[in-house]
């Protein structure tokens, strides 16, 4: 399976130029900035209409677990501070591009880690129903 790189959601074409093989695509958008402006939704429906003109049906999305508003697994100040005050607008643009994912007609899976971290694996990749409610991450490796 080979693997192609959407830089810019305002540039999309460099995933039309997908390898004749390529069964799959993942996409792991991200943003520096608390006030996305599109960077998740435009970049993901940049990518789904990508894959649906090069025939590409699976796609799997990588959102986060701060999407579900109403996990109680989180701590407190998470759910009182950090995301209403700090995150609300990453993570209403995040399920912008969830819904665009759940939308299109993709063979389509959406992945929440609780935190991406920029690391070696420490552990094994393991399903997600293994997983604590808690778990503290996933390595971007």
């Amino acid at each position: 399976m080979a693997a192609k790189a959407v830089h810019s959601r305002r540039a999309p074409s460099p995933a039309r130029n997908g390898h004749p093989s390529q069964q799959a695509a993942v996409s792991a958008i991200a943003s520096r900035s608390r006030h996305p402006h599109g960077v998740f939704s435009d970049g993901t429906r940049t990518i789904v209409n990508a894959l649906r003109a090069t025939g590409v049906r699976r796609f799997l999305c990588i959102s986060s677990r701060g999407v579900n508003y109403h996990d109680r697994g989180r701590p407190f100040i998470y759910r009182a501070v950090m995301r209403p005050l700090l995150l609300r607008e990453v993570y209403a643009e995040m399920t912008i591009m969830e819904d665009a994912v759940r939308a299109s007609d993709l063979d389509w899976t959406l992945i929440r880690p609780a935190r991406l971290r920029y690391r070696i694996p420490d552990t094994n990749v393991v399903p997600a129903v293994a997983l604590s409610r808690t778990g503290s991450g996933l390595s971007r490796s």
